[in-house]
């Protein structure tokens, strides 16, 4: 199980700690790899990680970027986001385009992830987390390849670049227009009802 972000308070990594050992001990074969920058955490963090004793379940690298990062996250059999707070979560995103089952917060803001199967959304609490974790380990490797393909294809058909110029396209059309027309669906999606 693979965590890249930033190590900083909000990304809940001490949560996650917290659930690792409970993890752990069912699943020894599994590892938890952080690959962050850190952001004024990483000592707190380490010393979490010791005081838990899930030292030798969880491994600490740097910050990987580019070809090194998607290689960490191909190698992986699963993404974890256990935030406390996100606004669009650019790592989650990645981890589905590259195909991977995810484990991520409510806080994440990413409902249609768990709603079309791609993984498992919770609570932001250790036992949540341990739970959803455990259920990834014990599922069968198809699972979990047929998950990822469905948020590779969520990311597909709602967060790509072109995607999402098309939909600018679509409000500044709409805009030029002086409104005479029906508003786009992602202006309609945010106006009052």
């Amino acid at each position: 199980m693979v965590f890249i972000s930033r190590l900083h308070y909000k990304k809940g990594l001490d949560i996650l700690i917290d659930a690792w050992p409970d993890v752990a001990s069912q699943a020894p074969q599994w590892k938890l790899v952080i690959a962050a920058p850190d952001d004024g955490y990483e000592r707190a963090l380490r010393q979490a990680i010791e005081t838990n004793g899930c030292k030798d379940s969880v491994i600490m690298l740097p910050a990987q970027y580019d070809q090194a990062k998607y290689d960490l996250l191909a190698a992986a059999e699963c993404f974890v986001l256990p935030s406390r707070s996100e606004g669009l979560p650019m790592a989650l995103l990645e981890a589905m385009a590259v195909g991977k089952p995810v484990v991520y917060t409510t806080t994440c803001y990413l409902p249609e992830a768990a709603k079309c199967g791609a993984g498992y959304e919770v609570e932001c609490s250790a036992v949540a987390l341990a739970q959803a974790s455990r259920q990834i380990m014990e599922s069968q490797p198809r699972r979990l390849i047929e998950m990822g393909q469905r948020g590779q294809a969520l990311v597909r058909q709602k967060y790509l670049w072109s995607r999402i110029a098309g939909q600018f396209e679509e409000v500044y059309r709409w805009l030029v227009s002086s409104k005479q027309t029906p508003a786009p669906s992602t202006i309609r999606m945010f106006s009052p009802k």
